[in-house]
């Protein structure tokens, strides 16, 4: 590398739908040293106007969507490569990308950094071990967990040296984020993330149904969209909980919404780093969530974790914050402190000598 030159960076990710490691990648993108790195983010799948595509034209970030369809083809891969040859990245870092960067980076033996944002095992397939196992022999390899469990379930899966696997947690700007202020009145307590099995919401209105039988002065608010929706929405009205529960869609103010809340929902089954435990964190909110992936790494005194899939614990631990404002103020201020280790200046250096160790 050239004496003054940015390090050009092609950070891949396979599409705009809203999930946690979509919206973490083109956070990142926007959050990497431009005096230091030059950064294009590429989609592979098709353009969606919404809070992701928003988020990247606000940090000037230079994006293009390739429209290829998620099952690799050589002949969607010409595109790929088309792109890569005219922005002649240094290194490529993808997110939920397992076929056309990890092609490309073989067949040009260029650096690849990848990162893993969900337990491997449960999308173990077989062209993920095989590129996996030829990058790894080629070299110029670095694969990141975003947290420290998911980095253990990575090197168990794919038998990587130490060397070529470590961890980072993800970004947040915390200075977007303001600590929301205690209700007088009622109990506001909010879920964020996709509509979908993995987040195990059931076990989540199964809970808060206990909850309100006894409290009746407490509501839940549910940001998000996907799949099961309408099967939700259902469970609403069969629990009589429709009066105390909203659903809001996707909501492009996250910090807004943090603001007016007293205490996040997580109740899902999986998950490595999730952005929604850093967001309540930053907004001073206490968390309650199930024991998986690396939720223990983030939550300790400023939130209960509590075993996955025992709706018992988790209505317990609902009741323990309502019947406790001081605790719950408590957590709050502990979960704000402890934000500032994952503020974006922090992760955007970590994986810039990243790039710079590979490169």
């Amino acid at each position: 590398m050239k004496k003054n030159h940015k390090v050009r960076v092609a950070i891949v990710c396979g599409s705009m739908n809203i999930g946690g490691g979509e919206t973490m990648a083109a956070k990142l993108a926007g959050y990497i040293d431009r005096s230091k790195f030059d950064v294009k983010y590429f989609v592979i799948a098709n353009y969606i106007d919404n809070q992701i595509a928003a988020g990247l034209r606000d940090s000037k970030t230079d994006f293009e969507c390739l429209e290829l369809p998620n099952s690799f083809s050589f002949n969607s891969y010409r595109k790929f490569a088309q792109a890569m040859k005219v922005y002649s990245p240094d290194v490529i870092h993808c997110h939920l990308d397992v076929s056309y960067s990890w092609v490309w980076a073989i067949l040009n033996n260029k650096p690849l950094i990848t990162t893993m944002h969900s337990d491997p095992f449960i999308r173990r397939d077989k062209r993920v071990a095989t590129v996996m196992k030829m990058k790894s022999i080629q070299g110029k390899l670095r694969v990141i967990g975003c947290s420290k469990r998911t980095m253990e379930l990575v090197q168990r899966c794919y038998h990587l040296k130490d060397s070529q696997i470590g961890y980072i947690y993800n970004p947040i700007s915390v200075n977007d984020f303001t600590p929301a202020p205690l209700s007088n009145t009622q109990i506001n307590f909010v879920a964020m993330g996709r509509l979908h099995k993995v987040k195990n919401y059931p076990l989540m209105l199964h809970a808060f149904k206990v909850v309100s039988e006894a409290y009746g002065d407490i509501r839940l608010s549910i940001a998000g969209s996907g799949p099961l929706e309408n099967e939700l929405k259902e469970l609403v009205e069969q629990l009589n909980i429709k009066d105390k529960v909203e659903f809001l869609g996707n909501v492009r103010d996250v910090p807004n919404l943090l603001n007016k809340m007293d205490a996040l929902l997580l109740s899902s089954v999986s998950e490595a780093c999730p952005m929604a435990i850093l967001e309540a964190m930053a907004s001073g909110l206490p968390v309650i969530a199930t024991d998986v992936g690396g939720v223990s790494e983030l939550v300790s005194d400023n939130g209960i974790v509590v075993p996955s899939e025992d709706v018992e614990a988790f209505a317990s631990a609902m009741t323990m914050i309502i019947e406790s404002p001081t605790l719950l103020r408590n957590m709050g201020c502990k979960g704000r402190l402890y934000s500032s280790k994952y503020d974006k200046t922090n992760i955007a250096a970590e994986y810039g000598q990243e790039y710079i160790n590979l490169v």
